[in-house]
């Protein structure tokens, strides 16, 4: 029986190639390289994109890391205080 189906799917297959639903590997192959050879001039007359400088950040971000610098001395006694319980495994 699969023997059956696999002949069934692989004339199915083979109909709709040929009635044109299914296209073949070098039908798409070729419509690819042809695209390619279409748009090639096209990419390559392109002008290059002009790369811009980062604008520089504004003076109220840049400060932010220096307000949040004393966080890190603030939660650095949070180990030590839970220090003097037993690991539990």
């Amino acid at each position: 029986m699969v023997t059956k189906c696999i002949i069934f799917f692989v004339l199915a297959v083979i109909a709709l190639a040929q009635a044109g639903i299914i296209a073949p590997y070098a039908a798409s192959y070729n419509a690819h390289a042809i695209n390619h050879a279409i748009a090639a001039p096209v990419v390559a007359a392109a002008p290059a994109p002009l790369v811009a400088a980062a604008p520089a950040l504004p003076a109220a971000y840049s400060a932010l890391p220096a307000a949040y610098s004393a966080l890190p001395a603030a939660y650095s006694a949070l180990p030590a205080a839970y220090s003097a319980y037993p690991a539990i495994l």
